[in-house]
């Protein structure tokens, strides 16, 4: 199950998150920061993949509102990728509806 969590410490790292998230219950598998292109700095967000038996509200439940190193997360459930192509198409297409509502 992949998480959106929100808030996190900027100086947090890969391992401190998989940290975070290991318990008797689930075993986090991949985590991945969000960074700044130009800086390198963490944008104060992650993905998080979890392995577990549990369900997804009840990990979300377990998790959101934790603190982490004095920040409170807020956990949500991933959406799925977009790719930077779809987006396009996306934005193109706003684009359009937006000439068409003004007419």
């Amino acid at each position: 199950m992949r998480l959106f969590v929100g808030n996190t410490p900027h100086s947090a790292t890969e391992d401190e998150i998989t940290e975070h998230f290991t318990t008797s219950k689930t075993t986090c598998v991949e985590v991945e920061i969000v960074r700044d292109h130009l800086t390198g700095h963490s944008r104060g967000f992650a993905f998080v993949e979890i392995d577990t038996d549990q369900t997804p509200a009840a990990v979300i439940e377990n998790f959101n509102h934790s603190r982490m190193k004095g920040r409170v997360l807020t956990v949500n459930h991933a959406n799925p990728k977009v790719s930077k192509e779809a987006h396009k198409v996306m934005a193109a297409e706003s684009r359009r509806e937006k000439q068409e509502f003004r007419r």
